[in-house]
């Protein structure tokens, strides 16, 4: 089992924390805020394929950044601290959002 040090975990907090307030659209999905991360933290670790221009993770760097731990600190911020919250109506609904609290929660008014 791949267990992360305190401070690991805090580092890693510190960097989601980042992405999710400089790029709104990783609010919104576990996957793209993990790339994102490690776009942002780990460049040399994204390899880009000439022929087509699409991107790779290396394996190495998915085994220290990995989807599970960036979903549970994501998950932590947005549904106990309230903040960075999910743009899309339809995610924050079915991470299990009320639309009005939802909605309070982005500073939209409820009438």
């Amino acid at each position: 089992m791949n267990k992360m040090s305190l401070q690991k975990i805090k580092n890693l907090k510190n960097a989601i924390e980042y992405v999710l307030e400089h790029n709104p659209a990783t609010r919104n999905d576990d996957a793209y805020l993990t790339v994102m991360v490690i776009k942002s933290y780990f460049p040399e670790e994204i390899i880009k394929n000439e022929k087509d221009g699409r991107f790779f993770i290396s394996y190495e760097i998915t085994r220290i950044i990995r989807e599970d731990h960036v979903k549970r600190i994501r998950a932590k911020i947005q549904n106990e601290e309230r903040r960075f919250l999910p743009t899309d109506p339809m995610v924050a609904k079915k991470r299990g959002w009320a639309e009005e609290e939802w909605r309070k929660a982005l500073g939209y008014n409820s009438n």
